[in-house]
């Protein structure tokens, strides 16, 4: 096989269409009891969380796979998040889960179906509003992870309601592109050298650190399955994002991610990590996110987002 100009071709020139599914929305969990990920009890103790029985306890397997291909689907993209590797420590792999993950692409070789690895975040963290890296990469640079939502610097899901005492809005998320906590964690990943030259972890400037660890845990996952048949590829990282590079001026909004809801700037969400109270815009849904209908204010309790003795790395 071979890719042309984005289209995967066989030995005789011929594209492939692949018919298959995403496995899955549930692998961005831990596993546990039903909805037990999106409570507030999730995100404690992260160090202790384990990813096996993602996405399917084995016992299940055989026959999620036999209705896969009852569906006459034989295609499978495979979700694995970086905290599912190494949600213990840098350099801690999680060798249950990947002897897990090993048992269940052996079956789906035997069964016929293909699997595409998918090295999945989203708004970098659980903690930062989406799934991905685990929890020490935000305690590394000092922050205090129960802080996150109360800062206005991160919102999530599991503490939505006890903030802002309501259900969880439709397809806010994305929003937290926008706030501190992603945003500086993407700049570090991709610019750490260039614009935090002077900050290292171990010895390293933050961006090699970052990205020496996100590639070695991966490394590692491909050492454990290099040896099953049913994997045809591997993809590099779902949905980057440049975080704060690339703005020309941080006091204004140049590169929204989401037409509605909170939109500060990005000295605004950078004050509001430092213990500043800011007034954010709302944007509606209304108005196509061009005029504030209303706003919010972020960190009323003026926290700093780091622990005692750290500032923002910015500074």
């Amino acid at each position: 096989m071979q890719i042309v100009n984005s289209r995967i071709l066989d030995s005789d020139g011929r594209t492939l269409i692949l018919r298959g599914v995403n496995l899955g929305g549930s692998s961005k969990n831990p596993f546990g009891p039903p909805d037990w990920g999106l409570s507030p009890e999730s995100l404690k103790n992260p160090a202790d969380v384990s990813f096996v029985g993602r996405p399917f306890p084995e016992e299940e397997a055989e026959s999620h796979f036999d209705r896969l291909n009852r569906a006459g689907l034989n295609f499978l993209r495979l979700v694995i998040t970086w905290e599912a590797l190494e949600h213990s420590g840098p350099g801690l792999y999680d060798e249950a889960f990947l002897a897990y993950l090993r048992k269940i692409l052996l079956l789906a070789a035997q069964k016929g179906i293909s699997v595409f690895i998918d090295p999945h975040q989203d708004v970098w963290s659980r903690w930062t509003g989406g799934d991905g890296a685990p929890a020490w990469t935000l305690e590394k640079l000092g922050i205090d992870l129960d802080k996150l939502d109360a800062t206005g610097t991160a919102v999530t899901r599991q503490r939505y309601s006890e903030y802002h005492g309501k259900p969880y809005p439709k397809m806010i998320w994305p929003s937290n592109y926008n706030r501190y906590a992603a945003a500086t964690m993407f700049s570090l990943f991709f610019g750490g050298k260039t614009y935090a030259s002077g900050l290292s972890i171990d010895g390293e400037n933050i961006q090699d650190w970052l990205q020496n660890k996100y590639i070695s845990a991966f490394r590692h996952c491909y050492r454990r399955l290099k040896n099953c048949s049913a994997i045809t590829g591997w993809g590099v990282i779902n949905e980057p994002h440049n975080g704060y590079i690339g703005h020309t001026n941080l006091e204004q909004i140049e590169k929204n991610m989401v037409p509605t809801g909170p939109r500060p700037t990005p000295w605004e969400s950078i004050c509001a990590a430092s213990g500043y109270t800011v007034r954010v815009p709302v944007y509606s849904v209304v108005s196509l996110g061009k005029k504030a209908g209303r706003y919010e204010i972020f960190n009323p309790d003026v926290l700093s987002l780091f622990r005692e003795g750290i500032t923002c790395p910015w500074k």
